[in-house]
């Protein structure tokens, strides 16, 4: 990561009040449930956390990262809250859901951009060591990768892709063709370019927010128009609200609250 130009800003999830102002967050694996409590008890820590990331903080998380991003973490017995950025629940069993190489291929949704050497890492091999998995996601969830050898979340999938942030259980070596550290990198200034150049960038109490004023970006974009009413703009179809936690930025009428 430094070769990749990155200052690394550590941060303690046990016991830091207070998420660093930073660009890109790496959440890697270990073990969470031996520390559940503790992580739940830091409540400020992790409203920060998913405030951020909700907002567009690009982040990615490997395997006890996705645990710690989940809504709750159940083991022994116990389940305690976790960060609540992704809307499913880890529950551990007694033997790995999980073991040994896997061999995954990157989907259309796959968010990180084009390595700069070697080939594009489509095809990717890593390796996936969890005791746990995540229940209760819903059915559009999207992913960034289609599993070809292993178990991934589901057995087919892996990579939650949500906001700005890549949540799997796969863990990647930055090694080959599979660069990951190079595209992460590029993921994070793409969008600190996107969001602070010719944008306007505000930062409140916990939780980091993006104001677009004459964004511009030579990424291919898609774009949705999304009605609400009739006659009150909180009444949204259940595709409606999909489109809106998914886009990139919303455009929104003077009439319409962006709460």
């Amino acid at each position: 990561l430094e070769t990749a130009g990155t200052e690394l800003v550590p941060f303690d999830t046990l016991h830091d009040g207070q998420l660093p102002e930073v660009d890109g967050l790496f959440i890697g694996g270990g073990f969470p449930e031996t520390q559940m409590a503790a992580l739940e008890a830091n409540v400020e820590l992790r409203r920060q956390v998913r405030d951020a990331i909700e907002a567009g903080l690009p982040t990615y998380a490997e395997c006890g990262g996705l645990m710690y991003l989940a809504r709750s973490l159940s083991w022994q017995g116990a389940t305690c809250e976790m960060a609540g950025v992704i809307a499913g629940d880890v529950v551990m069993h007694d033997r790995p859901m999980g073991r040994g190489y896997v061999r995954l291929r990157e989907t259309a949704r796959f968010p990180w951009p084009e390595a700069q050497t070697g080939d594009s890492g489509r095809e990717i091999p890593a390796h996936e060591f969890h005791y746990s998995e995540i229940r209760n996601l819903a059915p559009d969830t999207i992913f960034a990768y289609d599993v070809l050898r292993g178990a991934g979340i589901d057995g087919q999938h892996d990579g939650i892709v949500q906001h700005n942030l890549l949540a799997s259980y796969a863990h990647l070596r930055d090694i080959g063709d599979t660069r990951w550290v190079e595209r992460f990198v590029a993921f994070a200034r793409d969008c600190k370019r996107h969001y602070t150049g010719g944008t306007q960038r505000t930062r409140t109490t916990g939780r980091t927010e993006f104001r677009a004023e004459q964004a511009s970006s030579k990424a291919e974009t898609r774009a949705f128009i999304v009605g609400a009413g009739p006659g009150d703009p909180e009444l949204l179809t259940v595709k409606a609200h999909r489109l809106l936690q998914s886009a990139d930025a919303v455009i929104y009428d003077r009439l319409v609250s962006p709460q």
